[in-house]
């Protein structure tokens, strides 16, 4: 939401680049962050889910087939 509100001041070929510049790498060093949280979230997922499947082939309920 706050980057699609985002408004830049004028100056007299258009927008201030130093504004733009300024927004663009603190927007960039967001995304490069949440891209980091959302890849150790991904791993912590993938660790569980084999934990999960150890202890379920260790403790679960054994499927007799007859």
């Amino acid at each position: 939401m706050q980057v699609r509100q985002q408004r830049f001041g004028r100056c007299r070929s258009g927008l201030d680049p130093a504004e733009v510049d300024g927004y663009l790498r603190r927007i960039a060093d967001e995304l490069a962050a949440l891209h980091a949280e959302l890849a150790r979230t991904r791993e912590e997922n993938a660790r569980i889910k084999g934990a999960l499947r150890d202890w379920q082939s260790r403790f679960g309920p054994r499927v007799v087939r007859g």
